[in-house]
């Protein structure tokens, strides 16, 4: 049976595959990067463009796909362009979208052109665990990040040499492989380096922090991740990156005493005002539920609550909690469920001064594939009814910020693959499963994330922001619709 809803579906997946295709076209035959809100429309995921018009009616999404549509046909029409254009900022700034004409887009295009021409940062990978892999992965597969951030280093440990290339290479190929797509390695032996989709990466080695010039490698005014975690969760450690030739700043994947906890989509915009060139990301789970927290705090207020973490088990876990809890008897790599105690409390005090001792957390290592979730329960300070969360949680999630960071969904067949199935958040709320009691006080929450993949994308957007705030310093910006 056709209905009126499943032509205006069948419709927005037809002006999806139209978009595409006006986007490689644009890409491949005059390289020209098309961006939807800093979302690469180049070989696009349906299920990417569809799930940033979720928000909207079924209308109101096809008319949106379909002006999109417009301005790519009316961009291949024009002789010049800059390199990089974001359709979605651009679509945004005409009130209407009958005002989009050849000449009000030639004006609006080479506005920004002049306002806004940002290089590439370049970025080194201190250490090569599994973030770093697909750190790696997402840096030289998404044309997107490469408008930012160019991968030029990893620095590992180990000798370099063709058994450590041909290692590093599957590494890389096997973690993509839980992505939407699978990375192409290959081995420069010559250069010492890999060539990950086509981008040359250089593969450094290094015993310490302090002991590499990167400007002799052409790399300067850097931002370095150090993802090594073992031995670098001192701020003095991590201070010896700085005395490297051609590092500017820092980032460590983790938690670290005396260094600024900054989340992505929850108090990013201090940076500006920091007296600071090392930055802590905290944890997997804290990047997941902090938006979350930020946002309830800011609309109703939080009294108190718990959060428990259930996360899958991975080889750098398996390590270290084997040898913490070797006491108890427990055993990863039997595959056992392990209850331990985080230190998100201290670290979401930090991040929320007014929630100082009112969270409580924990979390359970359990012997699942894909996927964590965290529990929230939580008592609000203002009423609240299942209707009115979850209405506020879609509308917190439409905006083109928050959707990097948070999604909702409400589908029955939900399950934790969604999350890498072209789903643009970080952290996704299952809506189905929301629970609040019966006098409107206490709220229970589900949120999906993936430890790994969720994780490198809030890395990237921290690094994209600091890149941002450490341009804006030295001059102004525009509206950031297209780049030199």
């Amino acid at each position: 049976m056709i209905t009126e809803q499943l032509v205006q579906i069948r419709n927005k997946q037809q002006e999806c595959l139209t978009i595409n295709l006006l986007a490689s076209i644009l890409w491949k035959d005059r390289n020209i990067l098309t961006l939807y809100h800093e979302h690469s429309l180049v070989e696009v995921n349906n299920c990417t463009l569809l799930q940033l018009h979720k928000s909207v009616s079924n209308i109101a999404a096809l008319e949106s796909l379909r002006t999109i549509t417009g301005i790519l046909q009316e961009l291949l029409l024009l002789p010049e362009l800059p390199s990089v254009i974001d359709v979605g900022v651009l679509k945004d700034s005409f009130e209407d979208a009958h005002l989009i004409t050849k000449e009000s887009l030639i004006a609006k295009l080479w506005y920004g052109h002049l306002s806004n021409t940002p290089e590439q940062k370049d970025i080194v990978l201190f250490g090569f665990g599994p973030t770093a892999c697909l750190l790696a992965h997402e840096m030289c597969e998404d044309p997107a990040t490469r408008v930012n951030l160019n991968l030029r280093a990893i620095v590992i440990k180990e000798q370099v040499g063709v058994e450590q290339f041909n290692k590093m290479a599957s590494l890389i190929n096997n973690i993509s492989g839980n992505t939407i797509k699978r990375s192409i390695v290959e081995i420069d032996e010559k250069y010492q380096g890999l060539i990950i989709n086509g981008h040359f990466v250089h593969v450094i080695h290094a015993k310490d922090t302090g002991e590499v010039n990167y400007k002799s490698y052409g790399i300067d005014n850097a931002l370095l991740i150090d993802t090594s975690w073992a031995g670098s969760s001192d701020k003095q450690c991590l201070k010896q990156h700085l005395n490297c030739p051609g590092i500017a700043k820092v980032i460590f994947a983790g938690s670290c005493p005396d260094i600024p906890h900054i989340i992505f989509g929850v108090n990013h915009d201090l940076i500006a005002s920091l007296d600071s060139n090392i930055y802590a990301t905290a944890s997997s789970s804290i990047n997941a539920v902090a938006p979350v927290i930020n946002i309830l705090e800011d609309k109703y207020g939080i009294i108190k609550g718990h959060i428990e973490y259930i996360s899958h088990t991975s080889d750098e876990l398996q390590i270290n909690d084997e040898r913490q809890h070797s006491e108890k008897g427990y055993n990863l790599k039997d595959f056992n469920d392990i209850t331990t105690e985080v230190k998100d409390s201290s670290i979401m005090a930090e991040i929320f001064p007014c929630l100082t001792g009112r969270l409580t957390c924990n979390a359970i290592r359990v012997p699942i594939l894909r996927g964590s979730i965290a529990i929230l329960v939580l008592e609000m300070k203002k009423k609240i009814t299942l209707e009115d969360i979850n209405e506020f949680f879609k509308m917190s999630t439409a905006s083109a910020n928050k959707s990097k960071v948070l999604d909702i969904c409400f589908d029955n067949n939900f399950d934790s693959h969604y999350i890498l199935q072209g789903n643009p958040g970080v952290a996704v709320i299952e809506g189905r499963s929301t629970k609040v009691s019966f006098d409107g006080s206490m709220l229970t929450l589900y949120i999906w994330y993936d430890k790994d993949y969720s994780y490198c994308r809030q890395i990237i957007n921290l690094a994209r922001i600091i890149d941002v705030k450490m341009r804006s310093k030295q001059k102004s910006r525009g509206d950031a619709f297209c780049y030199n």
